[in-house]
């Protein structure tokens, strides 16, 4: 009876939990749900990596410019090396020579294997530099849309053995007549007319010479290269030979050696004493270059002065001949693989309108580009549009190395001629067998 009471008790203890289990189970499903944060975890945040650095780039030019030039020069570079300092941190050296100590000295250096990254000066350095394989042909450079921006005569002026050896900035580096308003009012237009101006300005005072009528660098062939050219003759053929011994060098020696005698033009004046002369107004006229304009803007303020071609040769009805060339950028075949990028950007950058159309504004240089010649500054100014007026009857300097040859020999020569020690029929024959012999040496 005992052990009956005893289950019964567990039974009771047994169904209260299982009652209290149940109600604690439908209170639980009966209350609020605690919510649940659906928000995203916030992203790690990272900083923009820095960018990378700008490459420091030095470029070495060598250049033969006159002070004007130089200073635009700087300019240009200025305004350059800001507009590319996202690309590159450019620093320029720039080295100046003489036209003579820039050709030697670059070949120096660059058959050594250095020298400058980028040589700049006149087209007859195409010649040498080109066949002793010192400077990069530019057709690898640039592409054919490039060099159609250029005046074709530019171009054809940098070109050897059908590639282009040297960017050229400007069209021209070529003499023409200059004259004193003053002195001159109105130029000759033909060889009498200008002998007759200069024997009448001829003046002296104390028994030495103080006023001359036509003053021109008389120890230098090229600037008695336009009488060849008006008398019929030439410095060489399209083979390169020299063609030194003709009848028009025979007859411009003589032309120029009655210019001495006469009294039209000082004897031994080199290009400093003709600058001078004309400067001071001593002079009624100078056959100079392109070259001397801008100088001459700047410092000539005592007298007006303008520019027109040397007159015309009367004895053969033909216009003289200065030599017609460019100057120009070519770079060093050794230029290295990281600074040609920065190279290339920089010749680009002068290679447009804007840099000069400055230059012609600046310095009067007829530039090489199509649209820069289309400034109407140039067909307004008179200073220009005489400039371009001579440039029609110029021809193009030859490229060819044995041009350093001709010119040799044809400076003593001439030299010779109008110091009285030789006659221009002993002078031809003998310039023409220095030139031969000069350019078989060179090929030895």
């Amino acid at each position: 009876m005992k052990r009956n009471k005893i289950l019964v008790l567990v039974l009771v203890v047994a169904l209260s939990l299982s009652t209290l289990s149940v109600l604690s189970g439908c209170a639980q499903s009966t209350s609020t749900p605690t919510p649940t944060s659906t928000t995203p975890p916030s992203p790690t945040s990272t900083a923009p990596p820095p960018p990378p650095p700008v490459p420091k780039v030095t470029i070495a030019l060598w250049e033969q410019m006159d002070p004007g030039e130089k200073t635009l020069l700087t300019k240009n570079i200025t305004t350059f090396t800001e507009a590319v300092k996202a690309q590159y941190a450019v620093t320029f050296d720039i080295v100046h020579y003489g036209t003579e100590d820039l050709r030697s000295n670059f070949q120096t250096a660059a058959l050594a294997g250095s020298g400058p990254d980028i040589v700049y000066g006149p087209n007859d350095n195409v010649g040498p530099f080109s066949t002793l394989n010192l400077i990069k042909p530019l057709d690898d450079v640039f592409g054919a849309a490039f060099w159609g921006k250029f005046m074709p005569n530019a171009v054809d002026s940098m070109k050897l053995n059908g590639k282009i050896w040297a960017m050229p900035d400007r069209v021209g580096n070529h003499l023409m007549l200059i004259y004193n308003k003053t002195l001159v009012p109105t130029p000759p237009t033909n060889s009498d007319e200008m002998i007759a101006m200069g024997k009448a300005l001829y003046k002296e005072e104390g028994g030495k010479p103080v006023q001359w009528g036509v003053v021109w660098n008389t120890q230098e062939p090229f600037f008695h290269v336009p009488w060849l050219g008006g008398f019929g003759g030439w410095v060489m053929d399209d083979q390169g030979q020299p063609t030194l011994n003709s009848q028009g060098m025979i007859d411009s020696l003589a032309f120029g050696k009655m210019l001495l005698d006469e009294q039209v033009s000082p004897v031994g004046a080199d290009y400093n004493i003709a600058e001078s002369l004309f400067k001071t107004g001593q002079a009624g006229m100078i056959i100079n270059g392109d070259w001397a304009l801008g100088g001459y803007k700047t410092d000539i303020k005592d007298f007006q002065w303008g520019v027109t071609r040397i007159p015309m040769i009367v004895a053969t009805g033909n216009w003289p001949t200065p030599m017609v060339s460019s100057k120009g950028y070519s770079i060093n075949v050794k230029v290295k693989p990281e600074v040609l990028p920065a190279v290339k950007a920089f010749l680009e950058f002068m290679a447009t309108t804007a840099i000069q159309s400055q230059w012609v504004r600046d310095l009067s240089i007829l530039p090489s580009l199509k649209e820069a010649m289309q400034d109407p500054i140039i067909t307004s100014d008179p200073i220009l549009k005489g400039s371009a007026y001579q440039v029609e009857t110029g021809k193009p300097m030859p490229t060819v190395p044995e041009l350093r040859a001709v010119w040799d020999s044809y400076r003593p020569s001439m030299q010779g001629v109008f110091g009285g020690q030789l006659t221009p029929a002993e002078a031809a024959p003998k310039m023409q067998s220095d030139a031969v012999a000069a350019i078989a040496a060179m090929t030895q």
